[in-house]
């Protein structure tokens, strides 16, 4: 049955935060500066929305267009779009402003706004924060983006999470070392996303690809699991050394990260492979046991935003984003304890004014949460903690016995 309309309601998919929440996504955004900052990661603030185009431009029917929500700017005549993704706004802010060789890393916090949620129970506008590392191709710059992945991870205390890699590359080469034309590339990944292998074999067939191609391309589905399966994989496809190659930096990123951080789980997937047409090379999910969609999604695109360069060619990329709101119901990170003290201002005569503002300066000062009854008695929406009470060399702090 369809509700009926209140003007307090919000759209189906839009979320806000209450006091605690928001609270604690504050300090999951200061927390996600903070450690992206200690990599050298610069923070940017990107407009909500601007030009369409820096959206859509590449691809009006990709996932990112249908996304973004586009209106028309009633001076211009223009039609602008919300950001849907960040990603974009860096390309464009590194490619036409700070216009750099070197490398550049880059770190954003904030609201994006899409047309539609991400999945079920996703929502329309999810608060992320992310990094973009520019200009290098090393396979050290993709280690380093999922190591700090899993630094944030850890500092938010996420427990148990799992990072899953996989290579887009590996099946780019594999397609077309068997001669499938680049246009079915689209519907193979598609296949492969689902691990719809009845689809895959029926696929082959059209593609006129014979028994043992049809066999390679439909192996990949049971490729998951770890470093075992990469070495099964890199025997498996001997007689394709591209495809062998891309396997390979798969398994020494994966040996790398396994060397440094012991205590966190890894799995690869080679049909795993999000963002065909967007992605190359490494990509890299991280999920939580019990939750279906990845709480942070990465990977390398290199082509990416190139109608923003003008004066040198498309810089290599990296970085992820993570779901903040996501996050916020799975961490364990608890909110620092504070003392909130109540200042009855109805029970100090106008006598007690001047020392009583100068002693609920210095509290605050000192990090104490000092908030006040007025005179009509009313009280505060809010839990305190403690109370300020007139003593006879001027006021104490004591604490409320609940």
């Amino acid at each position: 049955m369809r509700r009926s309309f209140r003007s307090w309601m919000l759209p189906e998919g839009v979320v806000e935060a209450m006091p605690l929440e928001a609270e604690k996504l504050n300090a999951l955004e200061q927390m996600a500066i903070a450690t992206f900052s200690r990599w050298g990661y610069r923070l940017l603030r990107p407009p909500m929305f601007e030009y369409a185009d820096t959206f859509v431009a590449d691809d009006k029917e990709s996932r990112l267009a249908m996304q973004t929500i586009q209106f028309r700017d009633q001076k211009s005549g223009k039609q602008l779009g919300f950001r849907a993704d960040m990603t974009p706004q860096i390309a464009r802010i590194d490619g036409h402003y700070l216009k750099t060789d070197k490398v550049a890393r880059y770190a954003y916090v904030g609201e994006v706004v899409r047309s539609y949620p991400a999945g079920h129970g996703s929502a329309k506008n999810p608060t992320i924060a992310g990094v973009e590392l520019l200009g290098s191709a090393s396979q050290q710059a993709d280690i380093e983006t999922v190591s700090l992945l899993i630094d944030f991870l850890s500092a938010a205390k996420v427990p148990d999470f799992l990072i899953e890699l996989g290579n887009v590359d590996i099946v780019i080469e594999l397609l077309q070392a068997l001669g499938v034309n680049r246009s079915a590339f689209g519907v193979f990944f598609e296949a492969l996303a689902k691990k719809d292998s009845e689809r895959l074999h029926a696929l082959a067939e059209k593609n006129q690809l014979d028994e043992k191609s049809t066999a390679l391309i439909a192996s990949l589905v049971t490729f998951y699991g770890g470093a075992d399966d990469l070495k099964s994989a890199m025997v498996l496809m001997s007689d394709y050394p591209a495809v062998k190659a891309e396997i390979k930096t798969l398994y020494d990123v994966l040996n790398d990260l396994q060397t440094h951080y012991p205590g966190v789980t890894f799995h690869v997937d080679l049909s795993d492979v999000h963002g065909f047409g967007y992605h190359n090379g490494l990509i890299f999910s991280a999920y939580v046991n019990g939750v279906w969609q990845p709480i942070a999604r990465g990977g390398r695109y290199d082509s990416f935003g190139q109608q923003f360069v003008t004066h040198r060619n498309v810089r290599p990329s990296i970085g992820f984003s993570c779901h903040l709101n996501l996050l916020m119901a799975l961490s364990n990170y608890q909110l620092p304890s504070r003392r909130v003290i109540l200042c009855p201002l109805n029970q100090f005569s106008t006598d007690d004014k001047m020392q009583l503002n100068a002693m609920v300066r210095r509290l605050r000062s000192e990090g104490d949460t000092v908030v006040n009854r007025f005179d009509d008695g009313i009280g505060c929406h809010i839990d305190v903690t403690h109370q300020l009470e007139k003593a006879a060399d001027g006021f104490v702090v004591t604490k409320i016995d609940k």
